[in-house]
């Protein structure tokens, strides 16, 4: 099913303002400049080529790939803005690649694009860039960080919706120890001292993320297994269907020689998996995307504060700055983070339908960010979804 006018996939470049805007349809054909920009640029681990080409490459009828390159004449490579147009209710909806299970939305940039001149010309010629793609209706461009590591995003000016998520990250250096004592409480460093003593006394307590190719298809397996029914003890359904899972085993299957890269951490027990943690690596940025849980007796013992703290903990002491416990809220990310970032959305109609699509689609953000906003009605919500799945 094809959601781009094909005409449009064959236009020459258009050049706009003293840069050229061309579209592809395919993130391989941009492999080598593509890592490059991401390596000395301003980029997001969700719209690397690693992450774009992967998911890419498990792609379904419901998407179609829609990458904006801008560049010089001379051809210097400017900013790369993976999109892809999704059908959703019968609605064409322009977004960031592999949207919703991107944590947050950036793009790829050259430092000038960031500066006072390549802000304006972005929001001068928004509208060129998005006429480049072809037909669609609406423009959903969610979860997007106002400045990402200390830099603005390029597209702030035009953002017109706050998201209901936030992100939690927070900067880390080559001393854990340190860390730990700034982030937890004497009382709670005693805790977590008992509870490690009590665990390592049963057997033998094992982290690694360290695998051979069989055994990242087998702890992938675990990790969604696990993470599965521990949302279903919630009332919720898990959210990684068929396409996510195929996706993530294709990062892990097809690492590229890129800045970014996924590994599975994993805290077992004698070798029985405890918790993990599948992780990304971008630049020196580590995104824990996802930690799961095993139904076992050691739950008591917290084995997923355990496995998160030997993770920050490898992140220390191999150079990494900045790990990022992604969007969601949680109590423990409060802990480690003490300012969560917060995200906007571009959301804009270009149809009738489009229209009614990014005005529902506003409304919805603003009353998930208002019950998100509220212990007590996120509380309840959780509550009211065990009791129907326990009446189910």
């Amino acid at each position: 099913m094809n959601f781009i006018d094909d005409t449009v996939l064959q236009r020459p470049h258009a050049l706009v303002s003293g840069l050229q805007l061309s579209l592809l349809n395919d993130p391989v054909s941009l492999r080598d400049e593509w890592i490059a920009l991401e390596r000395t640029g301003l980029s997001s681990l969700f719209q690397s080529f690693a992450w774009c080409a992967a998911w890419h490459a498990t792609a379904d009828e419901h998407s179609q790939t829609a990458i904006v390159v801008g560049r010089t004449p001379d051809c210097r490579l400017m900013f790369i803005l993976p999109f892809q147009i999704r059908r959703r209710f019968g609605v064409r909806i322009l977004e960031w690649m592999s949207s919703p299970l991107a944590s947050n939305g950036y793009g790829i940039y050259d430092p000038w694009c960031v500066s006072r001149e390549g802000q304006d010309w972005i929001n001068s010629h928004f509208y060129d860039i998005l006429d480049v793609v072809g037909s669609y209706d609406a423009l959903a461009l969610r979860d997007m960080p106002v400045e990402l590591n200390g830099y603005p995003h390029p597209l702030s000016g035009l953002m017109n919706v706050e998201a209901p998520n936030k992100t939690y990250q927070f900067s880390i250096t080559d001393d854990f120890d340190g860390l730990l004592a700034a982030k937890r409480s004497a009382e709670s460093r005693k805790n977590i001292r008992w509870r490690d003593n009590k665990l390592m006394r049963l057997g033998k307590v094992g982290f690694s993320g360290d695998h051979s190719a069989t055994e990242n298809q087998q702890a992938l397996t675990e990790l969604f297994s696990d993470q599965a029914a521990r949302l279903a003890e919630a009332g919720v359904a898990d959210p990684f269907g068929t396409r996510e899972r195929a996706f993530f085993d294709h990062l892990l299957r097809h690492p590229t020689a890129g800045s970014s890269y996924i590994k599975i951490f994993r805290l077992s027990l004698d070798g029985t998996g405890l918790s993990s943690i599948l992780a990304a690596f971008h630049n020196d940025v580590c995104i824990d995307l996802l930690t799961s849980l095993a139904d076992t007796d050691y739950r008591k013992y917290s084995p997923g504060d355990l496995v998160l703290r030997r993770l920050i903990k490898h992140c220390c002491e191999n150079g990494v700055r900045v790990f990022d416990l992604s969007i969601g809220v949680a109590d423990y990310k409060l802990v480690w983070c003490d300012q969560p970032t917060t995200l906007r959305c571009i959301i804009l109609g270009r149809t009738p339908m489009g229209l009614a699509y990014a005005a529902m689609h506003t409304a919805e953000q603003v009353i998930k960010g208002f019950a998100k906003q509220s212990p007590f009605l996120r509380d309840t919500y959780f509550a009211m979804r065990r009791w129907l799945k326990a009446g189910s």
